[in-house]
């Protein structure tokens, strides 16, 4: 009985931490990467703790001798985990404490597509979690000694279903729309407006910077020299290095998640 006090009290504060880690707008990157940290050491808890349920669930699945109820359990535990893999990956391949260390992972994919992995990620395991949470209610209530009349555990099932469901539905449209936020410069450059691929990574991005600026340039003095043009060329690279204070993301200026640096002019 102590062991599964102490395992809720664990997932009770695994889920705090994971409810902390989605407001990024307002805790900022640093505290955002240590919380995170944080989390992932209570997961790994957590996963040690079920160790033991995940050998007698193999077991009885192999065996042919698990109720439906137990089925759906296993199911929601495989889905857990298959989100959380890349959550961690993609945690280390955007993370900047690691970078300003000088420890760099972008590998396979750029910066931004780590960024989208990593949201999608955790918002799908906010989704799970809640179900989680909301088919193990009876066991947090006996933990928690949270009274309530026997009788009415079909009635409190269904409330606590329907407002899972809401929470869950609620999830999946902030999730939709952070992906929509990662898609929309890709769009506006498909309808012909002068802003960056959200797909370009660090090295593009410089790439292009010093390309649209001697374009310009050349647009409007036709008589600039290329020693200018080299000038202007190494100070717009020099212009996509620290961190970006236009938003509330606060990422870097090697890989802005939005088109504001380039209407201000930093890039």
């Amino acid at each position: 009985m102590r062991a599964l006090k102490n395992r809720l009290r664990l997932d009770i504060l695994m889920t705090v931490l994971l409810a902390f880690e989605m407001f990024f707008e307002f805790t900022g990157d640093t505290l955002h990467e240590i919380v995170g940290f944080a989390f992932f050491v209570t997961i790994a808890g957590h996963l040690a703790l079920s160790a033991k349920w995940a050998r007698s669930m193999s077991r009885s699945i192999s065996a042919g001798r698990v109720s439906k109820r137990g089925i759906v359990h296993a199911i929601l535990a495989a889905l857990l985990l298959l989100v959380f893999v890349p959550l961690v990956v993609s945690s280390i391949a955007i993370s900047h404490i690691l970078s300003g260390a000088g420890l760099s992972f972008e590998l396979w994919f750029s910066y931004t597509t780590w960024s989208m992995i990593h949201s999608f990620s955790a918002y799908a395991l906010c989704a799970l979690t809640v179900v989680h949470l909301a088919m193990h209610w009876k066991s947090f209530a006996k933990a928690c000694h949270v009274p309530y009349d026997p009788s009415r555990r079909a009635a409190i099932s269904t409330c606590v279903g329907v407002t899972a469901t809401i929470a869950t539905v609620a999830i999946g449209i902030a999730g939709v729309n952070a992906m929509r936020a990662f898609a929309l410069p890709a769009a506006d450059a498909d309808g012909g407006t002068e802003s960056p691929s959200a797909g370009l990574d660090a090295s593009t991005i410089n790439d292009k910077a010093p390309k649209s600026a001697s374009d310009s340039n050349s647009d409007s003095t036709s008589s600039e020299s290329q020693s200018a043009s080299s000038s202007g060329s190494s100070s717009s690279s020099s212009t996509v290095t620290g961190t970006c204070n236009l938003c509330k993301k606060r990422c870097p200026l090697s890989a802005p998640q939005c088109d504001k640096p380039y209407k201000a002019g930093l890039i």
